[in-house]
């Protein structure tokens, strides 16, 4: 736009269609009011834009600023299961014959991530580079399943442990080992799980950067960076198998509750990485990595 200053805009379509899609399950509908034969729409635009300043054209500081929308491709492996799996094709059955079923909420959508970033780098020599970065990161519309043929309120709840929800009638428990049978806790006993997937997976993330470059002696090289970040989510599900959504999610009360936001299972805290390669000889390079990381979360779950 004017000496030194570079502006590259963008915008980018993606349009993802299966032909086949699941079959539709009378007696889910019958039971539950669902359908399982939704499919999901895949049409996304997604703009960029990044500006980047070579203040006075020296080569010397560079400034630059960049935002943009990325979507998701569709999870490949959930829509095939959702679609054999619908009750109708084949079925994962245990010991008590009953199956379950994988299905799209009529709702879902394809994850988007909205990411802005920012840098200031400066040159002392053609040798030394410093720069500072900052990142962030939201993510809306990610992927959860939920278990729909679950009974919409807990049958009891324990004051002693901040009021916890139990899914299950008391006396179903095992007395001697506290093992639940989940099939106490369905809405219909004429299908088993079902677990619709759903969009309300949220990720909050940012993060800073330190970073240098220092070419000390022939092509002989030293890098260095330090990260502070921060992650967190209403659920750290990361696709595929719908069973481990499910698992994964270690809430103390209603696992289809996703309001609360916490720090994600991939949260770390300080991040330190070092590079260096000595001078090449006889075309032989020869280099040294460290990375530290810190700050992850630990729970007993």
């Amino acid at each position: 736009l004017f000496t030194g200053f570079e502006v590259m805009a963008g915008i980018r379509a993606d349009y993802t269609r299966y032909f086949n899609h699941a079959n539709f399950n009378q007696t889910v509908y019958d039971e539950l009011g669902l359908r399982t034969d939704n499919v999901i729409s895949t049409f996304q635009l997604q703009p960029r834009v990044q500006f980047t300043w070579d203040v006075n054209d020296k080569h010397q500081d560079i400034i630059r600023l960049g935002a943009g929308i990325f979507g998701s491709d569709l999870n490949n492996y959930s829509m095939i299961n959702n679609m054999l799996f619908d009750g109708t094709k084949v079925a994962s059955v245990d010991i008590q014959k009953i199956s379950t079923i994988n299905m799209n909420s009529k709702d879902a959508r394809v994850p988007v991530v909205y990411k802005l970033n920012a840098s200031y780098t400066h040159f002392f020599s053609d040798r030394l580079r410093v720069g500072i970065s900052a990142y962030a990161n939201w993510a809306r519309h990610n992927y959860m399943y939920v278990d729909r043929n679950m009974v919409d309120e807990p049958y009891f709840r324990i004051a002693a442990e901040g009021n916890r929800g139990v899914f299950v009638p008391a006396e179903s428990i095992n007395t001697k080992n506290g093992a639940t049978d989940w099939m106490q806790g369905r809405k219909s006993d004429k299908v088993g799980r079902v677990l619709e997937l759903i969009s309300d997976g949220k990720i909050n993330q940012y993060a800073f950067v330190v970073d240098g470059t220092w070419r000390y002696f022939k092509d002989g090289e030293l890098s260095f960076s330090y990260t502070w970040n921060d992650s967190k989510d209403n659920t750290s599900y990361n696709g595929n198998v719908a069973n481990t959504a499910t698992l994964a999610l270690m809430v103390k009360d209603d696992p289809r509750d996703l309001s609360t936001m916490t720090y994600s299972d991939n949260q770390f805290r300080h991040k330190v990485v070092f590079y260096g390669t000595a001078p090449s000889f006889w075309g032989i390079s020869v280099g040294l990595r460290f990375s530290g990381i810190g700050g992850t979360r630990y729970s007993l779950a």
